[in-house]
């Protein structure tokens, strides 16, 4: 059971270390923000973040870090963890470091050559050293957390045209047309946010759902400003509630075919401290060896969003 955190553009937690140009915009980022060099000076570095990680040498899973970057075209950029040498690499933007020992760990990541990258967000696979309060823990619809039921569909006949910036999470999306569709996802924390998009909005306007936290409802629809096919959409979120477990339950109550709404992802603000005080957490088996582990999408390249890969160990 792989538990991960997003870590917005905007955090004070990430430290720009060169001129850059902050964007807030209509869709397609993670809360609406994005982050792009303002000069030549961040060739040489660009932003840095600390992370805690591990590596279990005996089941051979650890943490590491992945930055995926997205570039018109591919040119050498470079990235390093703590004072370890510089690695350049010729792609779109992606680094993948090696599995790290137990600890507090810094990247450095520089944009090199690439052609106006633009910087949205990272993702951080959390270890037992990991602190967790009141982190955004970030959930894929795929994941099986979450309890479908009705006519969801991966896929539909008309899917949004995805470029540079504009594919989904983990490249996934559930997907409906029919009044009726539910799905639950029970989790620990003191708020939680929906995000998906809508697809044919230009022919139809007509939709509501119902979403219910402990059972306390609230019906909504389509959100000002939502864009036809942009991903990133809010969807539903909640104030700051009593941190503890609670449930939540979202119906779609109102919807007029072509018009198709996506659930992509949610995140919700964790109220338990680390992986050991998460209830229901199981540690991965030893044969689960858990690769791509942070990542971030610094966007302008092929459609692709943060990915998890698990590979099965020989």
């Amino acid at each position: 059971m792989a538990v991960h955190f997003v870590v917005d553009d905007q955090s004070p937690e990430l430290e720009y270390l060169c001129p850059v140009t902050k964007e807030t915009v209509s869709g397609a980022y993670f809360n609406r923000t994005w982050i792009t060099t303002a000069g030549d000076q961040c060739q040489d570095g660009w932003f840095q973040y600390t992370f805690y990680g591990m590596v279990d040498e005996s089941v051979s899973q650890g943490t590491g870090v992945e930055v995926v970057t997205f570039s018109s075209s591919p040119q050498n950029h470079s990235a390093k963890l703590d004072d370890s040498p510089w690695i350049t690499q010729y792609n779109q933007g992606s680094f993948q470091s090696p599995p790290v020992a137990d600890g507090r760990h810094t990247l450095f990541y520089a944009s090199g050559g690439l052609d106006t990258p633009t910087f949205d967000y990272l993702v951080v696979k959390a270890g037992p050293s990991t602190p967790l309060i009141n982190r955004a823990i970030i959930v894929d619809d795929a994941d099986p957390s979450f309890v479908y039921g009705g006519s969801w569909s991966t896929q539909i006949s008309s899917p949004p045209t995805s470029d540079f910036s504009t594919a989904s999470f983990c490249n996934t999306t559930h997907w409906s047309m029919d009044a009726g569709d539910t799905f639950r996802f029970n989790f620990t924390g003191s708020s939680v946010a929906i995000f998906g998009s809508f697809v044919n909005i230009s022919v139809g306007h007509d939709f509501s759902a119902t979403y219910t936290i402990d059972g306390v409802s609230t019906v909504a629809s389509i959100p000002d400003g939502t864009l036809d096919g942009l991903p990133m959409t809010c969807l539903f979120s909640t104030p700051t509630m009593p941190p503890g477990h609670h449930t939540l339950s979202v119906q779609i109550s109102q919807i007029s075919p072509p018009l198709a709404v996506g659930f992509d992802f949610l995140t919700y603000s964790a109220s338990f401290a680390s992986l050991e005080m998460m209830p229901g957490y199981a540690a991965p088996s030893s044969s689960v060896v858990n690769k791509k582990l942070l990542a971030g999408t610094i966007a302008g390249g092929k459609p692709r969003r943060w990915t998890a890969e698990r590979h099965e160990a020989e």
